[in-house]
């Protein structure tokens, strides 16, 4: 797993490379390094600037279900997508930054209910106070590094921000998809729709629960 150390000289030896200024160069950049770096947890991972259907934002990475593709290699079901992650190369520009963030996670949480909104900044001011932090978005925010002129330190967010990935990953694989299968005279047997240990297996069947809600 590639470090925030290494995260960092390659960025910055790539934007020297690229021979002048350019933003958008850095923005796509950083956000394809950390891709790259994510598929390798693994989870995964979505194209860089893809869409949920129904929610009009371009989100520069979302974390989706295992299995799924986007449609047109773009678009997402809001109930394929596990997280959405705004990442920025040099942090906030001021408290239009903190406004956007948030204004954008909190339209995707609504079109998602159960969507993660994460924000990661490879680099960030010390004390700047229009920080995007969770404090004021009321999302997780993670920077990388923290600078003062050409000093930059870790903070230790890339291991947090991976941890957290990964958890939210793993706990999507484990959810138990229920199904109920007929297995006549008004029951039913309920099929766990997962491989089982066998001191859990059974093979009893109870009462409809459709069945007893419609009466």
């Amino acid at each position: 797993m590639i470090t925030d150390s290494e995260i960092l000289a390659l960025i910055r030896e790539e934007k020297k490379q690229f021979g002048c200024k350019c933003g958008k160069y850095a923005g796509a950049l950083t956000i394809e390094v950390i891709r790259s770096a994510l598929k390798t947890i693994p989870v995964n991972v979505s194209p860089r600037d893809s869409f949920i259907r129904g929610v009009a934002i371009e989100f520069d990475l979302m974390i989706v279900a295992d299995g799924v593709s986007p449609a047109h290699n773009v678009l997402y079901r809001p109930k394929d997508v596990l997280a959405v992650v705004e990442i920025k190369n040099y942090g906030s520009f001021g408290d239009r930054t903190i406004q956007k963030v948030r204004a954008d996670f909190e339209t995707a949480s609504r079109a998602c209910p159960n969507l993660t909104c994460m924000y990661v900044t490879l680099v960030e001011r010390e004390g700047f106070r229009w920080a995007v932090t969770r404090k004021n978005t009321g999302y997780p925010a993670y920077t990388l590094f923290s600078h003062r002129g050409e000093n930059f330190w870790s903070t230790g967010d890339w291991r947090r921000f991976l941890g957290d990935v990964g958890r939210l990953s793993q706990e999507a694989r484990t959810v138990i998809p229920l199904r109920f299968i007929p297995a006549g005279d008004g029951h039913v047997r309920v099929d766990f729709g997962i491989p089982l240990h066998p001191l859990l297996r059974t093979n009893e069947t109870w009462p409809n629960p459709l069945k007893t809600w419609r009466e």
